[in-house]
């Protein structure tokens, strides 16, 4: 079921009216891409990310955008895209409505459409932030990773996007 969500006069909306729980409006909210090749380091600043916003008394919600579509569904790579975006979007607005406002979110992308459709499904205002590696220090971090996938598949594919 979806949440109803309606203005009032507090500035106030309730997200459940049944269970009367209410957070500020989503139009403060704000988003930040870390992206970058594989190995560069996304994941980690997200991370470091979250130790910095409770100090600050933020709400946040963190988003590793990979683990959203590693799936295998046997079809093609825009129906997997179509997947990934629509994980995204489901996601970030569970966090928006539960009263999350700074998202942080990582992920390797390639090119100004990826970007736009990332920046549709967030739906809030986003930074992107691109972490730049050269091609050793990204070849030594993927290859100390203990998941085999990463060492051949994104190491390849991190050294095309070089």
């Amino acid at each position: 079921m979806r949440a109803v969500v309606r203005s009032s006069r507090s500035g106030l909306k309730p997200v459940c009216p049944r269970e009367n729980r209410y957070v500020t409006s989503a139009g403060d909210a704000e988003a930040v891409l870390v992206t970058g090749v594989y190995g560069a380091g996304k994941s980690t600043v997200v991370a470091d990310i979250r130790k910095l916003l409770p100090d600050r008394g933020e709400r946040y919600g963190l988003l590793d955008v990979d683990w959203l579509g590693w799936f295998d569904a046997g079809r093609d790579a825009a129906s997997h895209r179509r997947v990934v975006m629509s994980n995204i979007t489901t996601v970030c607005e569970a966090y928006l409505a539960e009263g999350v406002r700074r998202l942080a979110l990582a992920w390797s992308v390639r090119d100004r459409s990826q970007l736009d459709e990332v920046r549709q499904a967030v739906s809030v205002p986003m930074r992107v932030v691109r972490l730049a590696v050269d091609a050793e220090l990204m070849r030594r971090r993927l290859l100390a990773d203990p998941t085999e996938e990463r060492q051949e598949d994104d190491l390849k594919v991190g050294l095309e996007w070089l």
